[in-house]
């Protein structure tokens, strides 16, 4: 009788085994430890980023100004604009980054054609209509026919 016992005990044992085994996953909000992803980011490289536990949907701006070899000069336009050096290792731990808006060989581009256009229009003495400030108009020459 005592084997008959024993055998009903490890049975009720291997049945209560699973049930108390630790379940993963679903312990809270996923972590974003990607370590420093700012460092390797080229200068004039625009990214949108986001605070890591920010329950806000809005996201941050942030442009890449200079590099030294500790730190990083950002600018930082989210709810009000910033200029400021960051330690990139605390930096990637608060913000994530979220997307890039533009990237540096693309800020260049757009600068050399700005350049261009600009050139061309003051040797032919007027300004388009596109790189006019807004709403002032009036001391520029009615340049249209």
């Amino acid at each position: 009788m005592s084997t008959a016992f024993d055998i009903t005990k490890k049975e009720e044992e291997d049945k209560i085994a699973p049930k108390l085994r630790l379940i993963t996953g679903g312990k809270g909000p996923p972590t974003y430890n990607e370590g420093d992803w700012l460092s390797p980011i080229e200068e004039e490289t625009t990214i949108l980023i986001q605070k890591i536990n920010d329950q806000n949907v809005s996201l941050g701006q942030a442009t890449v100004v200079m590099k030294l070899t500790k730190a990083i000069l950002l600018t930082i336009v989210g709810q009000s604009k910033e200029i400021v050096w960051v330690d990139p290792n605390r930096f990637c731990s608060i913000y994530r980054r979220y997307d890039t808006v533009q990237t540096a060989q693309e800020a260049q581009e757009e600068r050399q054609i700005h350049d261009v256009v600009t050139e061309d229009c003051m040797a032919n003495g007027h300004i388009p209509q596109e790189l006019r400030p807004l709403n002032d108009d009036s001391h520029w020459p009615n340049t249209e026919e």
